[in-house]
């Protein structure tokens, strides 16, 4: 019986073996490095989650240091997003968050961020899996105009970055290259929280394995105490 309660205490508190998981692929802030999103029309920054085990990652809260660089009359609009890995490359997409604009953002490169909750996107992740997190200035190149369109930018990390870790690219993610310097990485921050699936599943199987202890040690006990009254 002891077994079994243990068990089921384990069930009824696996939701509440919650964290936020922080993925800071480098989440200061180098304004000198900064790469404008009206050159290109998309940068990507590597990132690898943590090793949680089977447990699926929900994505909570992603931020990336973007600034207005330039003002002008009209918004740039821009989607950020995360991909899978292809190759050293953003692959299919996992989740985007779509039709922002240059509005949301600050003028101050020193303290740029963008924070979006994205908790009811259902932006799931594996553990120790590589990803690509992205932001594409969605504004069409066909009226893009850099003199009327304010110049938004993504900030660089205050550290040197792996050649390879962050890409550009020019025709909308058909094509990737390395960002010039190679080693520059943006800065940003992932937030993720493990999904309690796994967890719960774990307390299910201690309760029945509990409860089986219990009720094999009972049977074991029966002939005893049927022996006992036969004595009698």
């Amino acid at each position: 019986m002891r077994g079994m309660l243990l068990g089921l205490a384990l069930v009824m508190g696996a939701g509440a073996v919650r964290g936020d998981v922080l993925v800071p692929y480098d989440n200061s802030i180098n304004s000198n490095g900064s790469l404008l999103l009206n050159t290109h029309n998309g940068y990507a920054q590597k990132f690898t989650t943590g090793n949680f085990g089977a447990s699926p990652l929900a994505v909570k809260t992603i931020s990336v240091a973007l600034f207005i660089s330039t003002n002008n009359t009209n918004d740039t609009s821009f989607s950020v997003g995360i991909y899978a890995n292809n190759s050293g490359s953003p692959g299919t997409v996992v989740g985007t968050v779509n039709n922002f604009t240059s509005s949301n953002l600050g003028t101050d490169r020193a303290t740029a961020n963008y924070s979006v909750d994205v908790s009811s996107n259902n932006i799931n992740l594996s553990s120790s899996t590589t990803y690509w997190l992205t932001v594409f200035r969605t504004t069409p190149d066909g009226t893009y105009n850099t003199l009327t369109y304010d110049q938004v930018a993504w900030a660089a990390g205050s550290t040197s970055g792996t050649a390879g870790d962050a890409r550009q690219t020019l025709d909308l993610g058909t094509a990737w290259t390395d960002v010039n310097p190679a080693n520059n990485s943006f800065a940003g921050q992932i937030v993720m929280v493990p999904e309690p699936g796994t967890l719960l599943l774990g307390g299910i199987a201690a309760a029945c394995g509990g409860g089986g202890v219990w009720w094999r040690r009972k049977r074991k006990a029966a002939p005893v105490a049927d022996e006992a009254v036969a004595a009698e």
